[in-house]
């Protein structure tokens, strides 16, 4: 199946209850004035749903848009991740907070669309389109990361654009009329595992869900959180010293995590660049590479040399809810 792209899914004629709910959204909401004005200006009245919903999917996004230019690596013990943060420090690198030991807490809920209708379960996840709401601290925000239809040529380090705020429930409802009917979304069953998170989310956060994720006439909700997953996150950037330069816009994390309805422990760590422009992207990748074989000491350009390292969610996935991973295996997603 195709991967998303920033500029949208497949065409599709089954565009009616969700794209609607997209597009009234992008016209109301106070924080997508930008989308708004584009909109405006295409003479919303003239066109019809399907070809509103492909204009605003090839409208370049707002500035909230980043290309994350990441590399997972293993971190399969304790000692082995001190041994990581020593090299971190020798080669110019520093703690991202001031404390010596940073540890940084994070809660990451992932949604999909669960039915037992074929066309539609989990409809997103198998296009490689991941919608997360993340609380780090004080602050929470819903993030959209899609993996760009280029990319699967290029293996080891994978690129995903991000789209954050408002706008990342707008262009997943956008996304998810293409890929599903929206009457299969509406009559989803919610099975208990997913039920019990729903209900976790709302104990957790006091507050209702977004109106354009529920059914306006049954109050069901169109998306459902498969996994929770808990972080405590060591970052780590370059000192600007002389032998980090090279390296300067490069961003380590180290990972643990734990997730909220089962007792696993997993932990990884990524190398990240984010950029701003498409151009930016092949130079990055070579960053990112560069910097995991001087950390690692493994050479990471040939990805058929070393085995893939499963990310958090994938890990989560893989062990407690195998019928999802199987599905994104199946569809090209995962190896």
């Amino acid at each position: 199946m195709p991967a998303c792209s920033g500029s949208g899914l497949e065409k599709s004629p089954r565009n009616s209850l969700l794209a609607i709910f997209a597009v009234i959204f992008v016209l109301t909401s106070p924080g997508m004035a930008l989308v708004s004005t584009r909109v405006n200006r295409v003479l919303l009245h003239r066109w019809s749903v399907p070809s509103l919903i492909l204009a605003m999917s090839s409208t370049p996004s707002s500035a909230l848009t980043e290309f994350e230019v990441e590399q997972k690596f293993a971190l399969r013990s304790l000692d082995e991740t001190t041994q990581i943060e020593k090299r971190l420090q020798d080669l110019g690198f520093l703690p991202q907070l001031e404390n010596k030991g940073p540890k940084e807490g994070m809660v990451d809920w992932y949604w999909d669309v669960a039915s037992t209708a074929k066309q539609c379960k989990w409809a997103l996840s198998t296009q490689d389109c991941w919608l997360r709401h993340r609380r780090q601290g004080d602050k929470a925000a819903w993030q959209l990361k899609l993996r760009r239809s280029d990319d699967y040529k290029t293996a080891a380090a994978t690129v995903y654009e991000e789209i954050a705020g408002p706008e990342a429930i707008a262009k997943t409802m956008i996304l998810l009329s293409t890929v599903a009917n929206s009457d299969d979304v509406v009559n989803s069953q919610i099975s208990p595992q997913q039920g019990d998170l729903l209900d976790m989310f709302q104990r957790e956060f006091q507050q209702d869900l977004p109106t354009e994720m529920v059914d306006p006439t049954t109050n069901e909700p169109l998306l459902l959180p498969f996994a929770r997953i808990e972080t405590k996150r060591s970052s780590w950037i370059p000192s600007g010293a002389p032998d980090s330069q090279y390296y300067a816009t490069v961003k380590v994390d180290l990972d643990m995590a734990t997730y909220g309805d089962c007792d696993l422990v997993y932990a990884v760590g990524e190398v990240e660049e984010v950029v701003h422009s498409a151009d930016e992207i092949a130079a990055a990748r070579e960053r990112v590479q560069a910097f995991i074989e001087k950390l690692t000491g493994v050479a990471t350009k040939q990805p058929e040399a070393s085995p893939t390292v499963m990310g958090k969610l994938e890990y989560y996935l893989s062990h407690h809810r195998p019928d999802h991973y199987q599905a994104l295996v199946e569809s090209g997603i995962l190896k």
